[in-house]
């Protein structure tokens, strides 16, 4: 569908054109983020753009990378598009994980306690063992839980082997909702994000984490004690410094009231009371972080502002797109073997200016891959060009050459006070010994200091000592 969403925004381009010269503002909508065939809400008045990044966990290991060069053009002159992308679908298996469930264990999770069966309590515990029974045990997976009310309870902790597992299904039907009537989810989200932490990856998408939260909608502590105080807001700003997915599922009682601490394009709302959706929307991520399955196509599109650029005929390569008129689609079948690494560049011309913005509108170049049933769209991040007129790049474009160079400035060496040695905070360290031709003494733990240099200068009047001392 978002395919054919984008066809048609192409095909409607001049009507496009007009109202941006008219003064209308252009709005470009982002991708949707869940399956329509789940009764899933996203009550976001706009879905969030799912933004392609090296820790995002997507299918098929999706990969993209968008470049413009040069960052800086005179109106009339060419800037080189490149972009590369690379997918590997897992065809056998499933792929290894860390997570950490963070589950919120109130009796906000039994609407009703009188009535047996069609509880989200019964919901949940069904949707949440479909998503752990496909994980597998043997391939060094690793799982963990954090249960919630006004305190948390880490049970198990994280770890791997079948044994592990089967403690971990063991303490799934510990979920009871009976653990208190007010729930306290910061602590427990600082709790999960030190079991990520205490796994010591060296990379920390290798392999990817994952936190998937269900808020139940139990209504906040207060008179939490101290230890149990942790916000929200820096729980979450925690988990995402561990580079985790974070995947939030919020019941219908919780209002979606945690929304904004899950990774973009990861917020679930169930749309029923009962939680009759909870098993279908586990199997929906158990489907986009476990498993792969074979896109049928594989779309690269770029929908270029055309008030301010053209594109080149004749510069595309390995060949110019399949599709024109402003959003321009490269589309490669995928073999039999669902893995592929593709790599496109084309030229477009700057027409107008000056300007200091990206070549594509937002929310960026998209990669697609097309499924029999569903779309999953990705945007690649991409970086801004200056367009100056003729003769007036430091008028139009000063201040972003400023900015290039600043954002240049950390790949530098950190300068020194002087020539002669490094900064005083960089002292105790040992590449701040002075040049050892000189005085290497200095550098060293002896008792006392050389005796050339606490000799005293002699009392007959001021002189000039260079910074050498020679010994008789």
């Amino acid at each position: 569908m978002v395919y054919w969403m984008r066809r048609l925004r192409a095909a409607c381009l001049p009507l496009v054109a007009v109202a941006v010269l008219a003064g209308m503002a252009l709005s470009v909508p982002g991708a949707a983020a869940a399956p329509a065939q789940l009764p899933v809400m996203q009550d976001e008045p706009t879905p969030t753009p799912q933004i392609l990044t090296s820790d995002s966990l997507v299918p098929c290991n999706l990969r993209g990378k968008h470049n413009v060069d040069p960052r800086i053009v005179e109106m009339g002159s060419d800037v080189t598009v490149s972009v590369d992308y690379s997918y590997n679908c897992i065809t056998e298996g499933t792929r290894q994980i860390d997570m950490v469930l963070v589950v919120e264990d109130t009796g906000a999770l039994k609407i009703d306690r009188d009535r047996a069966g069609q509880q989200p309590l019964e919901n949940l515990k069904d949707g949440l063992q479909r998503f752990v029974i496909a994980i597998d045990p043997t391939n060094d997976s690793r799982v963990g839980m954090v249960k919630y009310a006004a305190n948390w309870t880490g049970a198990p902790p994280i770890g791997s082997g079948e044994d592990h597992f089967q403690a971990f299904l063991n303490a799934l039907n510990q979920v009871r909702g009976a653990l208190g009537g007010c729930a306290n989810p910061g602590s427990a989200l600082r709790a999960a994000s030190g079991m990520v932490n205490s796994l010591g990856k060296p990379d920390p998408t290798d392999p990817p984490s994952l936190m998937i939260i269900v808020d139940a909608g139990a209504p906040p502590c207060s008179g939490v004690p101290p230890s149990q105080e942790a916000g929200v807001g820096n729980a979450c700003d925690a988990a995402k410094a561990e580079q985790v997915t974070v995947v939030l599922i919020a019941l219908r009682a919780s209002n979606g009231r945690l929304r904004g601490c899950n990774t973009p394009g990861w917020y679930y709302r169930s749309s029923s009371d009962t939680g009759s959706d909870l098993p279908g929307i586990f199997e929906d991520i158990r489907d986009r972080t476990l498993r792969d399955q074979k896109p049928r196509e594989t779309l690269y599109s770029d929908f270029f502002d055309t008030l301010y650029w053209e594109y080149v005929f004749g510069s595309g390569a390995p060949r110019d797109p399949d599709t024109f008129f402003g959003d321009l689609i490269w589309s490669e079948q995928v073999p039999q073997v669902p893995k592929g690494n593709y790599r496109y560049s084309y030229r477009m011309k700057a027409t107008n200016g000056p300007l200091v913005g990206p070549v594509t509108l937002d929310p960026g170049p998209a990669l697609q891959l097309i499924f029999s049933q569903t779309t999953e769209e990705w945007f690649l991040p991409q970086k801004e060009v200056c367009i100056h007129r003729a003769g007036r790049m430091e008028q139009d474009c000063g201040q972003f050459i400023l900015r290039l160079t600043q954002e240049a400035m950390p790949t530098l060496p950190p300068p020194t006070e002087t020539p002669f040695g490094p900064t005083p905070t960089d002292f105790p360290t040992e590449t701040s010994e002075p040049p050892a031709t000189e005085t290497p003494e200095l550098a060293t733990e002896t008792p006392e200091p050389p005796a050339t240099v606490t000799l005293e200068p002699p009392p007959t009047g001021p002189m000039i000592y260079l910074p050498m001392a020679k010994k008789d």
